[in-house]
């Protein structure tokens, strides 16, 4: 288990390590292939392809994953997801719709539901305003959850507010745990956009500092800093 936690760890530093990437999904491969019909499984398997940047492929499993074991209440969301990575935007919300109408609206759909209108970076489908609804909901049922902060934070600089989503992101970094270094660090990136849009260039600086300080040569970190 152990070795398991320290593969993951090392695929989420760098996930475009070739070596790295086969490790671990050779090791979720085998895992699903233990316990076929186990959703979580084949999750790890998918989630493994996505962040290597093959949202198709993962689409792929997921769906051969679906006709060997019992259907999920995550499988829309999971779904949905990809779809958004693949830049298949209408199919994405068609599979949003499908969850709201199976009753499947709790705070983790409302979340998600924004995170695309907030992320998906083409209209009619970017809708920041239509983001912050949902997510406000989604923070008034989990109000500690760090997820739902931040993209309440993500909505509000999407929408112009930016001091106010400064706020929100520096209240999703105080909600992480102080040990949590690299998701911390992913978190100061976030929040130094606003900022830098607030014009608080010097706040913005200080926190991409000490997040590359903090998770030095992280992908991610770098990614976002670039990004900013």
């Amino acid at each position: 288990e152990g070795a398991g936690e320290a593969l993951d760890a090392l695929f989420e530093f760098n996930p475009f390590d070739d070596e790295i990437f086969l490790k671990n999904l050779r090791r979720r491969r085998t895992e699903y292939l233990r316990q076929p019909r186990s959703w979580s499984a084949a999750t790890a398997v998918a989630e493994v392809i996505e962040k290597r940047g093959l949202p198709e492929k993962a689409l792929e499993f997921l769906a051969d994953a679906a006709v060997r074991g019992p259907r999920n209440p995550m499988f829309e969301s999971i779904r949905a997801n990809l779809l958004k990575e693949a830049g298949r935007f209408s199919e994405a919300e068609a599979a949003f719709e499908r969850m709201r109408l199976s009753g499947g609206a709790d705070a983790t759909y409302l979340n998600n539901h924004a995170w695309f209108y907030c992320t998906a970076f083409r209209k009619p489908w970017l809708d920041p305003r239509k983001a912050l609804g949902m997510v406000r909901r989604a923070v008034a049922l989990q109000p500690r959850s760090t997820y739902f902060t931040d993209t309440l934070g993500w909505a509000l600089h999407g929408a112009g507010e930016h001091p106010e989503a400064a706020r929100q992101l520096r209240r999703a970094l105080d909600l992480l745990e102080p040990g949590d270094r690299r998701q911390r660090a992913w978190e100061r990136t976030r929040l130094a956009r606003p900022l830098f849009a607030a014009g608080r260039k010097d706040e913005a600086l200080r926190e991409i500092e000490t997040a590359r300080r903090d998770a030095p040569g992280d992908a991610g970190v770098l990614f976002e800093t670039a990004e900013c």
